[in-house]
């Protein structure tokens, strides 16, 4: 096995001489155009097409770059010369990968336990950007910041919303510049184009010296003139933003740059690349800049706003934490009112504080719809750039103050429910009155609900028992703001909605060390519902259990979709939603359609599935109603997935009273038979098609031995249907009961003939 320090050794070595290489091309390099030509190059690659592998840490390369060639801007005349030029930019390319390299390997050699968290947040800062996409973000900085926007004008000399506002500048600005040097670019091209069909010449020609009349060297030199002229051309100038805001002030400009901008002059206070985040509005001159990626200035923005509120400490105390705090409850609930009713969703919540008699306390949110309950907590905390940076003791913090903090804040709620068979929380704002029995619920979720997305570590909580977080073997759903948003819009149905919690909270409970950002997971989710055979129950070839599991892949499409949705054409997009069968929703669908708390609690635990289970479900239903006759006789098929048994009975022609029987009774017996927690049977009438189902029946409780139960196994005619393929006489039994078949239920089946035709 390779040594892990070797490794680190070697990728350092290389780390250095790309260094070296590239300290040595920037003394001849005209630092200022060579960084303008990487951001046009970058600006016309991405403008075609942008994906998360190719391009994702791109706003860490113009960083790097930044930090390198800033310094040297205007130190010399340099070379401008294409071939230079491009190998300064390919040495920028290789440096960036091999810090990625470098600071991933490090984090996986630190086998101790609080740096293996503190490693993965500091690579999570080196190479990712943007916490959410560039709308979320910009609605936090509406939402948080601009309710102040006078008193940050007082602060810096600019507020929020005018902040924003140049940045939208920047973007229509440069898409006018974009487009009409792009069709100048052509209209030079297809002059070229044209002169080279009437000489009867090709590209090839071209290419091995054929062609070097003077009218084509004009015009090949035009193109050569059009492309140095590019970079310089696409940086906003502060006349470029007057032009679009006549109303933008010298003190609003010199603010926003002072706020988020990178100059020369302010370079030379950043000692390590990453601290190059903080600044991605790159000034090439005071009076000029650009900026490549929306969402890291966004970020940047967020964070500095936050920051000046914070360093105000009356005016953080008085006005800004409960304004953040009342917005983000607000926000909170409009995302869940996406997925269920509004009437199930309360804000604001007091109750009697069980830790405190007497005493009274809060839930910021709750959502009671049929038999489940979501005890939700919001928590604005900030995420310190030392925490960012991995800095032990503010990182474990600011994970205290926000998951910690919510998940102990719910968990009272949760002990208040448990302390009387009724409960009641009133709402603040309007004194609806949420009354809990206990008796009707079957799941309780805590919810905690962050500003920050704390680089992933809301998806491996099981980790943070390391630093003394979550002792128990109880876990929140943690989620950030912008997280939630998503979810909600791309979620079809309650039941999924709170599958996906289930899910992600089993997890958390399989304490596996889990790599993966809440929207891979979600995308995964959609995928394939987080199935633990094909996740954390997994084992290597050898039998082992998988020592990490990483979570990847599953944002790509969310990607595409808003990426579809910024050019205008969301017809293009891939329809998002859950990944299962159509025969297999219908049956969803209907339970849905039904009013029922044990409907709601049916299509919950059919989630729950395994993929084999929904295969043999779809496929056995399919049988039964091919094979249902009108002689009033109920078929049916039995089949256990994990701890459920679950039953489908088909008739065509009994009585509906003899099938509700059949279908209860068959719930009850098939539980006891397999000896499972749970039964699930569904009663199909095949002669009405107005709905995939008649009667869905549940049995739930602790298997225990019963005299009279066994009684009845003994006289119960097991029936299977038709070509179903029944197990060798020494193989397992398919009750469940561990027994060979032939000393099992072998003597006791009776299977169906089937029908001639």
């Amino acid at each position: 096995m390779t040594n892990p320090t070797e490794v680190i050794k070697s990728i350092q070595v290389d780390h250095d001489a790309t260094l070296k290489k590239l300290e040595g091309l920037i003394q001849n390099i005209d630092a200022r155009y060579a960084f303008l030509a990487l951001y046009s190059s970058k600006l016309f690659k991405t403008s075609r097409h942008w994906t998360e592998q190719e391009d994702g840490m791109t706003p860490a390369l113009f960083e790097l770059a930044a930090f390198y060639l800033f310094p040297h801007f205007g130190k010399n005349e340099g070379s401008r010369h294409d071939g230079e030029i491009q190998q300064l930019i390919d040495t920028l390319e290789e440096l960036n990968r091999t810090r990625a390299f470098l600071c991933g390997f490090t984090a996986m050699s630190d086998s101790s336990d609080f740096s293996e968290i503190t490693s993965q947040i500091r690579t999570q800062t080196e190479t990712v950007r943007g916490s959410g996409y560039p709308y979320q973000t910009r609605k936090l900085i509406e939402g948080i910041h601009g309710r102040f926007e006078s008193w940050f004008v007082r602060q810096c000399g600019i507020g929020p919303i005018r902040c924003l506002e140049i940045l939208e500048v920047y973007q229509k600005v440069l898409n006018l510049k974009f487009r009409e040097h792009h069709t100048q670019f052509h209209k030079i091209r297809a002059r070229g184009t044209e002169y080279l069909q009437a000489q009867g010449l090709s590209p090839e020609d071209v290419q091995a010296g054929r062609c070097n009349t003077e009218k084509w060297e004009g015009i090949n030199q035009e193109i050569m003139d059009f492309m140095h002229r590019l970079p310089e051309i696409l940086p906003l100038s502060f006349q470029d933003t007057l032009s679009e805001m006549s109303s933008l002030t010298q003190v609003e400009w010199d603010g926003f740059r002072n706020l988020i901008g990178l100059t020369q002059e302010s370079i030379n206070a950043f000692d390590e690349v990453n601290a190059v985040r903080k600044s991605p509005t790159f000034f090439t001159a005071s009076d000029r800049f650009i900026f490549f990626d929306l969402s890291s200035v966004y970020d940047a923005l967020l964070n500095a706003f936050d920051t000046l509120a914070r360093k105000d400490q009356k005016f953080k105390d008085s006005r800004y934490v409960k304004h953040t705090a009342e917005w983000m409850e607000n926000e909170t609930a409009s995302h869940l009112q996406r997925v269920f009713p509004k009437s199930t969703v309360y804000k604001n919540l007091k109750y009697p504080d069980p830790d405190n008699p007497g005493g009274e306390t809060e839930l910021d949110v709750a959502v009671h719809w049929g038999p489940f309950l979501l005890l939700g907590e919001v928590k604005g905390t900030q995420f310190r750039d030392r925490s960012r940076l991995g800095a032990a003791s503010q990182l474990r913090t600011d994970l205290e103050r926000s998951i910690g903090a919510a998940f102990s804040q719910a968990s009272r709620a949760q002990t208040f429910i448990e302390s009387a068979e009724s409960v009641e929380f009133t709402e603040k704002d309007t004194g609806r009155v949420l009354v809990i029995r206990k008796e009707q619920l079957r799941r309780i979720f805590p919810l905690s609900i962050t500003l920050h997305h704390f680089g992933g570590i809301a998806t491996q909580l099981a980790q943070l028992k390391k630093i003394g977080l979550f002792k128990g073997s109880s876990y929140p759903w943690s989620v950030s703001l912008s997280d939630l948003e998503l979810i909600t819009s791309f979620v079809e149905e309650p039941d999924i909605f709170l599958h996906y919690i289930q899910r992600r909270i089993e997890l958390q409970k399989s304490e596996k060390n889990i790599h993966g950002d809440e929207i891979d997971t979600f995308g995964i989710y959609l995928d394939n519902r987080l199935n633990p055979d094909e996740l954390w129950n997994m084992k290597t070839d050898h039998g082992e259990d998988l020592s990490m599991i990483a979570l990847t892949g599953g944002s790509a499409r969310f990607d595409e979709w808003h990426q579809a949705k910024e050019k205008g054409n969301l017809e293009a997009a891939s329809i998002i939603g859950l990944n299962l069968p159509d025969e297999f929703m219908n049956i969803i669908q209907e339970l849905r359609n039904r009013s029922e708390d044990s409907s709601r609690w049916i299509a919950f635990a059919l989630l729950g599935l395994s993929n084999d289970g929904i295969a043999q479900f779809i496929g056995d239903l399919s049988h039964l109603r091919d094979e249902a006759q009108a002689d009033r006789r109920v078929r049916r098929v039995t089949f256990k997935d994990g701890n459920l048994t679950v039953s489908i009975l088909v008739t065509r022609g009994a009585t509906p009273n003899e099938l509700q029987k059949q279908t209860v009774f068959r719930a009850s017996l098939e539980k006891y038979r397999h000896r499972t927690n749970a039964s699930v049977a569904i009663g199909i009438d095949a002669g009405n098609s107005n709905r995939p189902f008649d009667y869905a029946m549940w049995e739930e409780g602790e298997w225990e031995h019963e005299e009279t139960m066994e009684k009845v196994l003994d006289s119960d005619n097991r029936s299977f249907i038709p070509k179903s393929k029944l197990p060798g006489r020494n193989e397992p039994c398919i009750c469940g009961s561990g027994r060979k078949f032939k000393k099992c239920c072998l003597d006791r089946i009776n299977t169906i003939k089937p029908t001639r035709k």
